[in-house]
């Protein structure tokens, strides 16, 4: 159980990592920002998984 618990935290850790890496690489890149129908799905996806 211990085990599992500790692999659910550290799944959810690198979504985490992955989804930031994600958001900063999509601010960086003008011609996605510009967009901004590319980069609200984004945010929608990730803001429940933060709390």
């Amino acid at each position: 159980m211990i085990a599992a618990s500790l692999a659910r935290l550290g799944l959810a850790i690198v979504v985490a990592v992955v989804a930031a890496a994600l958001i900063s690489l999509s601010n960086a890149q003008p011609a996605q920002a510009e967009a901004g129908t590319a980069v609200t799905p984004k945010y929608s996806t990730i803001e429940p998984g933060h709390i």
